[in-house]
Order: C-alpha cells, then structure tokens, then sequence
C-alpha cells in the first residue's frame, strides 16, 4: 500500500468514525427522550347502560353520535338481530 493509500484509508477511517460517533450520540439522545415519555395507557372503552324508554337513535343523539347504525354494529351480539329489542341494563359499548 502506497503513503496516499494509506493516508486516504486513514482519511476515510477518521470520517467514518465520526459519523458513528454523532449516530450513537443520536440514538441515546432518542433513548432519553422515549425514557422520558408518558407510557401509554390502554383507552378504556366508554359504555352506556340502557335505561326504560331507551332506543338506540336516542342513546346515539345523547352521546353525539349522528346515527345509530354504528352503536348497534359494535353491540350487534349484545343486541341481538333486531335493534329494536335493546332491554334496560344492558350495557352497551360506545364505538370510538
């Protein structure tokens, strides 16, 4: 290997190192900040109770949602096949 090989292998080592250097820098800064995070916490489902006099239309108004297709769809097997038979005391699950 020739001086100008060797001084550009050792140019090129020299670089290299740091980069890596400035790259694990980077990442224990990101491992600091992700310490640092809240940790997440699992959204617990809203529900809503039935009450005598209820309809799934009404409960849906109440709770801001335009239509009651979607109440019914997340609570089909609650339900039953006919959205008109909701009994006080169930408890429905409110989609997100």
């Amino acid at each position: 290997m020739s001086s100008l090989e060797f001084q550009q292998l050792s140019g090129a080592h020299a670089a290299l190192a740091g980069r890596v250097a400035s790259l694990e820098a980077d990442v224990a800064v990101l491992k600091t900040s992700v310490a640092k995070a809240p940790k997440r916490t699992r959204r617990q489902a809203r529900t809503y109770t039935v009450r005598s006099g209820d309809t799934l239309s009404a409960i849906a108004a109440g709770l801001g949602i335009g239509d009651w297709r979607p109440l019914y769809e997340a609570n089909k097997k609650l339900i039953g096949p006919d959205p008109d038979l909701i009994q006080p005391g169930q408890v429905l699950t409110i989609p997100a």
